[in-house]
This record gives structure tokens, sequence and C-alpha cells, in this order.
């Protein structure tokens, strides 16, 4: 709307110059006074008022071309910024992708390592439940020398490290499966949470 009120302005001017200069060239039958000179000399000064007005509305504009092409080019920028950092997002989740599924691998065969030592000690309990419940100090007492005593002796230590370990390395699994849960659980969370900054 205002822009269009200046154009309105140049026309308006144009046309009373074109005027002005008209009648400045017209050859004049009436006797021209000073007053009438004044009087076109007060309207070419208004004209010119109007002119600089209006260079000064367009330089005005100018500068807001300029400003509007700065501010244009720092949306540009904040735009090529944005992208850089979609991608950027989008990488970390591909990355935290790629981490949940050497994580899913990693529980999985956690679980079957686990799953292995459970059947391992269960067949150990069960051996033993099959054999009877047999007391370290039956097997070591019904030696029949000093030398088959150390030998049964050496066998129960054996045996007794055995199951320790066999128990020992169950629980360990079992952490280490835990482990795997939760680091999946937490690769999980970094991944939506990444997602969600899209």
């Amino acid at each position: 709307m205002k822009m269009s009120k200046k154009i309105i302005a140049v026309a308006i001017a144009g046309a009373l110059l074109f005027t002005g200069a008209a009648l400045k060239y017209t050859p004049v039958v009436q006797a021209v006074t000073q007053s009438e000179i004044n009087e076109l000399k007060g309207q070419a000064d208004d004209i010119s008022g109007q002119i600089d007005s209006l260079q000064a509305d367009i330089d005005a504009l100018a500068s807001d071309k300029t400003q509007t092409l700065e501010k244009k080019a720092l949306y540009d920028e904040q735009c090529a910024l944005i992208e850089e950092q979609i991608t950027n997002t989008q990488a970390q989740i591909d990355e935290y992708n790629g981490l949940i599924e050497q994580a899913q691998k990693e529980l999985e065969a956690a679980e079957k390592a686990e799953e292995e030592q459970y059947e391992l000690m269960c067949t150990r309990l069960r051996s033993m439940e099959e054999n009877g419940s047999v007391s370290y100090w039956e097997v070591i007492f019904a030696a029949t020398s000093f030398t088959d005593m150390l030998s049964r002796i050496d066998l129960v230590s054996s045996v007794a490290a055995n199951d320790e370990e066999i128990i020992d390395e169950y629980q360990q699994l079992q952490k280490e499966t835990q482990a795997r849960k939760d680091e999946l659980t937490e690769y999980l969370g970094e991944a939506e949470d990444a997602k969600e900054e899209l």
C-alpha cells in the first residue's frame, strides 16, 4: 500500500514537472508577472521537495532491501546450519542403531552362554542327585590307605573347585547378561532422544 502511494506521488510529480516544462516553453501571449513566476518557482520547489522526499523513500527502501538481503543471508545460513544439525542427528541415530544391533547380538550371545552354563549346572546337580547325596567327608573317610585318602582329597578338592567354578561362571554370565540388557536399554533411550531432536 505504501509502495503504491509512492508510485502515485512520483507520477504526479512527473506530471507537474511536465506541465511546468510545457508552460515554460509555450510562448505566452499574455504579459507575465513576477507573482506568476514566483508561484511557479514555489511549485518547482514543492516538486523538488517531493522528489527529494521520494528519493529518501527510495534510499530507505534500498536500505531495507539491503537489510532484507542481509536477513535472507542470515536465514540461509541458519537453514544450512539446521540442515547440518539434522544430518548430524541422523548420523547419531545411525550410529545408535549400529550400537543397538551390536548390543542385541552381544545380549543374545550372553543369554546363550548363560543358558549353556545353567544347563551344565543343572546336569551337575542332576548327577549329584542320581548318585545320591554323598558328602565329601564320606568319600575321604572311605579311603583304604593313606595314599588313597590323599587321592580322594585331591579328587574331592577338584570336584568342589569345579562345582564352585561352574557356579561362579554362571553368576558372572548373569551379571554380563544384565549389563548387556542395561546397555541395550541405554542405547535405545539415547536413540529415541536423538529422534526426538529431529
